[in-house]
């Protein structure tokens, strides 16, 4: 990092620019000394690191032993007082995380993860006791993914234990209902609290009196429908099944599809046929987890290939007059609509297209309503509708 120019002290983690620039061109109006560059590598115990925001500790009154204890106060001085400058100025930071790595003669390698801006600065008893600074950090918006999480994800270091999991606040929001548990995370409000006011459902809801249509014919296969010479319910989605099986022993599709005919209750064959794909449970884990600006999200820990069902949308079965007018409820759509369904690379949390025209959202008023969009997608169009 230091013959790079990105970094330049060999042991401290704050680089940062001296009283010595400040005559310079363009510098007059600046503070100093002004922070350049941070490195988060474990050093300190009261660090906290949820990916776009950081609370990063000061340097100074550490024991150096690797274990991250702080024996005496800290000072504002030096980087400290950098960073504190950072904050006044206005002005962004590099930021550089350190890895453990067995395969590297340093036991480390370091990623570099964009532009920040001290945001906070506080003074506060550390975790022994011992006064320290604290400076949080937030990420610069229009950056690329963060390195950190696609060397995480390739890596399988996501996949940790439930219990270790940050900011956990409930260990399975299923209850048992699924295959696998589904935690749930907080980083954001403090106290952190779990996900509240609703009921989880693995199966659609249909209400007493709405009458569903009788199950048409099904196939009279035996075993798996992908080793017959003739299915009845091949021959509705187009003469071949729509599935494939996978190394899950579950199905993906072959191609995109606006409807899939999966084998029902009055079909003949297997409960594990490849054409009950949605009818496996979880597949893969999945997390809980909320944001700061679209409340509670969902990203998974495992590579999901394309193709493969995640998790099957259910929800209480309505009649349109029933909804209409409840605006305030996001997740009303009609259970016809195509949905063009978008992956993003690395651990990103899980998103798709609802497939709303832009303004085709009218209220009960006759303006039109529209509904911000934050995916965080390069081409994403910033609405929902």
């Amino acid at each position: 990092m230091v013959v790079l120019g990105i970094h330049g002290h060999w042991m401290k983690g704050i680089d940062y620019m001296g009283s010595k620039h400040q005559d310079k061109p363009g510098y007059q109006d600046l503070i100093f000394p002004l922070a350049t560059c941070i490195v988060m590598s474990g050093a300190y115990e009261d660090d906290f690191d949820k990916a776009d925001e950081i609370i990063y500790t000061g340097e100074g009154g550490n024991n150096l032993l690797g274990n991250g204890h702080q024996k005496t106060e800290q000072t504002l001085l030096r980087g400290n007082l950098a960073l504190k400058n950072s904050k006044d100025n206005g002005n962004p930071i590099r930021v550089i995380r350190g890895h453990i790595e067995k395969n590297s003669y340093t036991g480390k390698v370091y990623t570099y993860d964009g532009l920040y801006k001290v945001v906070d600065c506080l003074s506060e008893k550390g975790v022994r006791g011992h006064l320290v600074f604290k400076f949080r950090l937030k990420r610069l918006e229009g950056q690329p993914p963060l390195t950190t999480s696609r060397v995480l994800f390739n890596r399988g270091d996501v996949h940790m234990p439930i219990s270790e999991l940050p900011g956990l606040v409930c260990r399975d929001i299923s209850y048992g209902q699924e295959n696998i548990p589904i935690p749930a995370t907080n980083l954001v409000d403090n106290p952190p609290v779990p996900p509240s006011g609703f009921v989880y459902s693995k199966s659609l809801q249909i209400p007493e009196y709405i009458k569903m249509p009788a199950d048409s014919i099904g196939c009279n296969c035996k075993g798996d429908c992908s080793s017959s010479t003739h299915c009845l319910c091949a021959d509705r989605n187009g003469s071949d099944l729509p599935y494939v099986s996978s190394q899950k022993k579950v199905g993906r599709l072959v191609e995109p599809k606006a409807v899939v005919f999966e084998c029902g209750a009055t079909c003949s064959c297997h409960c594990s046929c490849v054409n009950r794909t949605s009818q496996q449970g979880l597949q893969y884990r999945l997390e809980v987890f909320k944001t700061e600006l679209k409340g509670w999200g969902v990203r998974t820990w495992d590579t999901i290939l394309p193709g493969a069902l995640i998790c099957e949308y259910t929800g209480v079965l309505r009649r349109n007059a029933e909804v209409e007018g409840l605006l305030d409820n996001n997740y009303i759509f009609d259970i016809d609509c195509l949905q063009t369904i978008k992956g993003l690379d690395g651990r990103k949390e899980l998103s798709y297209d609802y497939g709303y025209g832009m303004d085709s959202v009218i209220g009960p008023d006759g303006n039109v309503v529209k509904l911000a969009c934050h995916c965080g997608a390069s081409d994403c169009r910033k609405r929902l509708y």
